[in-house]
């Protein structure tokens, strides 16, 4: 047998957490040899972290220490399939068409709690559900290349851009300090903000899809 890989888990009580108290388990490391590398060992071993925690009564939520960008990808990925898994249902494909409808702070902190992952893990992956049920609904297909892809934003895509402003009023949410700050010195830095803001967030959204794509050509 060869080792393969290792993650590691740092558990600790948070007695005064709402809206349940419990254990909390952080995700500290995550480590594929490099002759593995690439072939969903990653993703199986942060699977392998959320069915531990799941199986355990007493943890409430699983997060993740300090995260670089290829592992905020990966968890992107790995929670995003785990509630499309949950969120399949003949109601839920009710909302899948309307791009603007955001998801009620009620109904994102029942999931987290079902899920055992934060709200805004919830929330994102709420964001992929809709952007991919849009690729799906108009047959939009996305490459490797962002420049060649053709999703690329568009303000004559009415459509897209009900979903940009979704996504937009939820970053001015969880960014008010920064964009009250904006709106009293600058307006136009403000805009300039929500925009890049918005950009940086499309193209992970992109790159959670190719992610998801490439995973289910690989089952199949």
């Amino acid at each position: 047998p060869s080792l393969i890989g290792y993650a590691t888990v740092f558990f600790f009580n948070s007695p005064f957490r709402k809206p349940l108290p419990g254990r909390i388990a952080r995700i500290c490391q995550v480590l594929v040899l490099p002759s593995f590398q690439r072939r969903g060992f990653g993703r199986l071993l942060v699977e392998g972290v959320y069915e531990l925690c799941r199986s355990d009564d007493g943890v409430v939520e699983v997060t993740v220490e300090d995260p670089c960008p290829a592992f905020v990808r990966l968890r992107n990925v790995v929670d995003y399939t785990n509630f499309a898994a949950k969120f399949a249902t003949k109601s839920a494909n009710d909302h899948r068409g309307k791009y603007d409808e955001q998801l009620s702070n009620e109904d994102a902190e029942t999931l987290a709690t079902s899920m055992k992952i934060t709200k805004n893990q919830v929330i994102i992956s709420w964001e992929v559900w809709k952007y991919i049920g849009m690729l799906s609904r108009r047959e939009i297909t996305i490459v490797d290349d962002d420049d060649n892809d053709n999703d690329n934003d568009n303000d004559n895509d009415e459509e897209l851009k009900k979903f940009r402003l979704m996504v937009k009023r939820r970053i001015s949410r969880t960014m008010r300090a920064e964009m009250e700050a904006y709106a009293q010195s600058d307006p136009e830095r403000k805009k300039a903000f929500l925009k890049a803001e918005w950009e940086v967030i499309f193209k992970e959204f992109k790159g959670i899809t190719r992610s998801v794509l490439k995973m289910k050509t690989r089952r199949t």
